[in-house]
């Protein structure tokens, strides 16, 4: 009688589904908010912004809400912005009681300018990031770096 060789079982992660990536509406898009009007918004600045949503749109919501400081991916509390108000042109029911944040690298020719302080502002309801306000100046700081310019 011959033995059988027990197969080895190989686990494979699932690879996320369509449903299960990031996604990315402009729904709520305030396009006339006086600290970040759309006409502040530069060519490369929109470059920036698509290739950092056709990388995120590779995450998971799981993958997305792990902060990760480096790439200025965080959410913001609004009692601790220059915002503190929030998103106040959203009804209430839509609003967040925080927001997310996420940095894009600038390009000059063909190296990376983390010196920009773009951000991109929004909201997160399951695995939907809704962009509210792009953000060319890092204008939604925090409040202590605000108070400290104040009393200089």
């Amino acid at each position: 009688m011959t033995k059988r060789k027990s197969k080895k079982k190989i686990l494979v992660k699932p690879v996320p589904t369509y449903r299960d990536r990031l996604q990315f509406s402009f729904r709520y898009l305030d396009r006339n908010h006086s600290k970040f009007p759309l006409k502040d918004c530069s060519q490369d600045f929109f470059i920036a912004l698509l290739d950092k949503l056709k990388e995120y749109s590779e995450y998971t919501e799981v993958q997305f809400t792990d902060e990760n400081h480096k790439e200025r991916r965080h959410k913001n509390f609004w009692e601790n912005t220059s915002e503190p108000d929030g998103f106040r042109h959203l009804d209430e029911e839509v609003n967040a009681e925080y927001g997310w944040q996420f940095g894009l690298d600038s390009r000059d020719g063909q190296r990376f300018d983390r010196s920009k302080d773009w951000r991109v502002h929004g909201m997160l309801a399951e695995n939907i990031f809704f962009v509210i306000w792009l953000d060319t100046n890092h204008k939604l700081e925090a409040k202590k770096s605000r108070d400290a310019q104040a009393s200089q």
